[in-house]
């Protein structure tokens, strides 16, 4: 199964921990691939050709082309630490759904600034986009053609619109 892990050049070690946590807790690692979801490498490749913008990073959402619309796959940000074997969370995959996610409760931010002072915006669902686990056969995941993720508004995706 793969496993698509944000990815920001300026803070390599980041995803590094992340990747790591995932396989040093998983008991049959050889069944996983992580890979990079470096936004300049996606756009050198022509499936993500949207302008620069600090609102929302939604190249998560090509996880499904990404993977050939063909079974699940995983997203997580890059600042996730796993502590548990990453197959309880495939465990829980439903095949009568697109799209599986941790519900957290409308979630208001502390500060108006992110990391690196960029804007911290305030919508529904804000998180939920997190961590993905994606049935790509799903129909409604074959719908999120590179098109369409390139053209809809950031905001619309991360609230599953």
């Amino acid at each position: 199964m793969n496993i698509y892990v944000g990815y920001d050049p300026k803070y390599p070690e980041v995803y590094k921990a992340c990747t790591n946590s995932i396989f040093r807790n998983t008991k049959d690692a050889s069944f996983y691939r992580a890979h990079q979801l470096n936004q300049e490498k996606l756009r050198e490749t022509g499936i993500y050709t949207r302008e620069e913008d600090d609102k929302a990073s939604i190249t998560r959402f090509l996880v499904p082309a990404l993977n050939g619309y063909q079974g699940w796959a995983i997203y997580c940000d890059s600042d996730f630490i796993f502590l548990e074997d990453i197959t309880h969370l495939v465990a829980l995959k439903d095949d009568t759904k697109a799209v599986q996610v941790v519900m957290h409760p409308v979630y208001e931010p502390k500060t108006t600034q992110k990391m690196d002072g960029k804007e911290n915006h305030s919508y529904p669902m804000k998180n939920w986009s997190s961590l993905m686990l994606f049935n790509c056969e799903h129909s409604a995941c074959k719908s999120l053609t590179p098109q369409i993720v390139n053209g809809l508004p950031p905001s619309s995706l991360h609230q599953f619109e």
